[in-house]
């Protein structure tokens, strides 16, 4: 926290808009994981706003999110939807995120010109729980890993930790492990 002119606490930027991010995943009806999406400009002007969802005007009972693995045909995450909702080139910008993106959304926002991703947990499900992670996983890891190591301007924040997306997904796997060593080669 600053402190102002009048000696009130002011937030710094990042963490002024991961509440930002956190209040409008709150506008998410997926009752699993409620995400939210800020884009921010240079200037430090919200850009565009996302939380994940299904399409909208459309008759949410007909695809509902608490249906799995139905509901990953319908929901859109909350960094496509503040893309598609941008309405202006954010070439330069940052995303606030209250989830890690993953790697489809990734290569979206790398391709948009989004150059610095804040977030604030790793990711939900068996990511965080310590369980075995299964081939899907691993491989979505490889390729979060390998989309970053090509795009080395790009930076990436955990507020909550302090790490790099690299290193945060690095350290959720045993460092003896042949899965560690299969991501870690596309660091060095």
């Amino acid at each position: 926290m600053n402190q102002d002119t009048n000696n009130r606490e002011v937030p710094e930027w990042d963490a002024y808009f991961m509440g930002i991010a956190e209040e409008v995943a709150k506008r998410s009806k997926d009752p699993s994981s409620q995400n939210g999406c800020v884009i921010v400009d240079s200037r430090k002007r919200p850009v565009s706003f996302g939380y994940n969802g299904t399409i909208q005007g459309a008759d949410e009972s007909k695809m509902t999110l608490s249906e799995r693995p139905m509901k990953y045909y319908f929901a859109i995450h909350s960094e496509m939807n503040a893309l598609l909702f941008a309405g202006r080139d954010v070439t330069g910008c940052t995303l606030y995120n209250k989830m890690a993106t993953c790697e489809n959304c990734l290569k979206y926002c790398l391709q948009a010109g989004i150059k610095r991703f804040v977030y604030k947990e790793l990711r939900v499900g068996s990511y965080r729980s310590g369980e075995k992670k299964s081939m899907t996983n691993i491989a979505t890891d490889e390729a979060i890993i390998r989309l970053l190591v090509a795009c080395p301007d790009v930076e990436t924040l955990n507020i909550t930790n302090g790490k790099t997306y690299i290193e945060d997904i690095l350290d959720s796997y045993d460092k003896d492990s042949d899965e560690y060593q299969s991501l870690v080669k596309w660091v060095k």
